[in-house]
């Protein structure tokens, strides 16, 4: 970072990195101990000095090991000449998360996995980290944060333990993909599905495919893409790839018998709520249990087991782990409320709606009996 230490500990130890953004603001105002505990905060020069203040104050009452400011804020800001936490000083605290981030990225070669899609990003990248943690350490962000800064500090989380990183990019504008995947250097990209979401930043249905494609844009030569095959824009998708790198490898889930990992068979148990799902990946065979609900879920579950046989672990284990999973609150809730009149199950996927999700679950009741 090129900075200087004040108030450092040298028995200190930092658990993650995160920074003072709009996210981070909203995630202290509602009191999350989780996004500072332990954890090196960056503060950007965002909002007023009473912000930078109560987001301060905030972030130690919540457990933040250490801040990094710049110079200029250690002079301007009283709060930092009163508290007595480990200070990191550099001249410029967004090129010094930019300096930390790169570094990790240079310096640690391991595997590391970027996810973009209209639907899906972060279902994805939570199932795959939490099937391949039972095999090894991974770094993965646990929420839906997917911009610059977000993107950084999952990079600068990385611990000398880790094996696998997995990060999630949002692509919603020109050049937005390739210039986050860029950032990351991937091994393997994934595009779980594309939806006519986020239409007012791509212009045109043309536009959206062409920006998400982009994501390889930083794929490293040699790398895999992956592709979902029963998405409805995927011949459209996989021209761009293939016109714009010639020196990857492209493989497909879905369906489709062609596909490298394919749905064989899915039936859900309505009493116990899970998926029954039997599968292909690249040639092997596996039956698992899936505890997520949506009709799409048999589909969208080949993808991170396909992943997992790409990154050289082993697919069957994950298949048999899969049932450990638990949703996250962006993929949807399930609760059984009680009446006067009887118990009803309600299903909540409001907190990330879109069409296709709506859709997905509309399907999903229509198939389930009373």
């Amino acid at each position: 970072s090129g900075g200087t230490w004040l108030n450092l500990d040298d028995e200190m130890h930092f658990s993650r990195v995160t920074c003072w953004y709009q996210d981070l603001a909203a995630s202290l105002y509602q009191n999350k101990h989780d996004c500072c505990y332990g954890g090196i905060l960056f503060m950007y020069s965002y909002g007023a000095s009473s912000n930078i203040e109560y987001v301060t104050k905030r972030a130690i009452f919540n457990g933040v090991a250490a801040i990094v400011i710049s110079k200029n804020q250690l002079k301007d800001e009283n709060i930092f000449q009163k508290i007595n936490i480990p200070l990191l000083v550099v001249k410029n605290v967004p090129n010094a998360l930019k300096n930390v981030a790169f570094y990790m990225r240079d310096n640690f070669k391991i595997p590391r996995v970027v996810v973009t899609g209209g639907v899906g990003k972060t279902g994805f990248k939570h199932q795959l980290n939490k099937i391949l943690s039972f095999q090894t350490r991974v770094n993965s962000s646990v929420d839906s944060r997917n911009l610059d800064n977000a993107i950084l500090c999952s990079m600068s989380s990385l611990n000398g333990d880790d094996k696998i990183e997995i990060i999630e990019v949002a692509g919603s504008e020109p050049h937005v993909a390739s210039r986050r995947s860029n950032l990351v250097k991937p091994n393997l990209c994934v595009i779980t599905r594309l939806v006519i979401e986020h239409m007012r930043w791509h212009g045109s249905i043309e536009n959206m495919i062409y920006n998400k494609a982009s994501i390889i844009d930083g794929l490293q030569k040699g790398g895999t893409c992956i592709l979902n095959a029963d998405c409805e824009y995927f011949e459209d998708i996989k021209k761009i790839i293939e016109e714009k790198r010639d020196d990857i490898i492209i493989k497909t889930f879905g369906s489709n018998e062609d596909c490298d990992a394919r749905l064989i068979n899915s039936e859900l148990d309505e009493d116990k709520l899970i998926w029954d799902v039997k599968a292909l990946i690249e040639g092997i065979e596996i039956s698992y249990k899936v505890p997520i609900l949506g009709e799409h879920v048999p589909v969208m579950s080949l993808c991170p087991l396909l992943s997992v046989n790409c990154l050289g672990y082993d697919v069957k284990k994950s298949a048999h782990d899969f049932i450990h999973f638990k949703s996250k609150y962006t993929m949807g809730r399930f609760s059984e409320i009680d009446t006067k009149d009887g118990r009803f199950k309600f299903l909540d996927y409001s907190y990330s709606a879109s069409i296709a999700s709506f859709n997905s679950s509309l399907n999903l009741l229509k198939n389930s009996h009373p």
